[in-house]
């Protein structure tokens, strides 16, 4: 089954486009607890602006997938699945951005903040486990609802 997507051909552009925000997003995590063990500026500083570009990333990923789940026909298992997707999605980029937020008001800046403003990104990571999962349920059933 072929669906022409936003971006073409079995809508191959999404997946990749959310590869590097997950892969990142993911990376501050390790990055945190090696900080919180050591003691390292340079740790939470990576932690810090990987969780960055894992938010602009992720904002930009999700922009073909609203587009695709905003075509989709209403009243279908398609629809309620992208919809969930997507609400997962930014749900994760949020708790990510109220990391950083948390992070950057904390007093001495990032570089001295604590467990409890790292711990709103841990929470997205376990989050964004699901969402992918969620995303290829969405490609293959909105394949589906556009080809019949």
């Amino acid at each position: 089954m072929k669906a022409r997507g936003t971006w073409g051909e079995d809508a191959a552009a999404p997946p990749m486009l959310i590869a590097l925000p997950l892969a990142v997003l993911a990376a501050s995590v390790p990055w945190d607890i090696t900080a919180l063990v050591s003691g390292s500026v340079q740790c939470r500083s990576v932690a810090y602006w990987t969780i960055v570009t894992g938010v602009v990333g992720a904002i930009v990923a999700a922009a073909p997938d609203f587009i695709d789940w905003h075509r989709l026909p209403r009243g279908t298992r398609a629809r309620a699945i992208g919809l969930a997707h997507l609400v997962l999605n930014f749900t994760v980029a949020g708790l990510f951005g109220l990391s950083l937020l948390a992070r950057s008001i904390a007093p001495g800046g990032y570089q001295a903040a604590d467990f409890g403003r790292m711990g709103w990104g841990w929470v997205g990571v376990m989050l964004a486990i699901v969402g992918p999962w969620l995303g290829s349920d969405f490609i293959e059933t909105s394949v589906d609802s556009k080809t019949g």
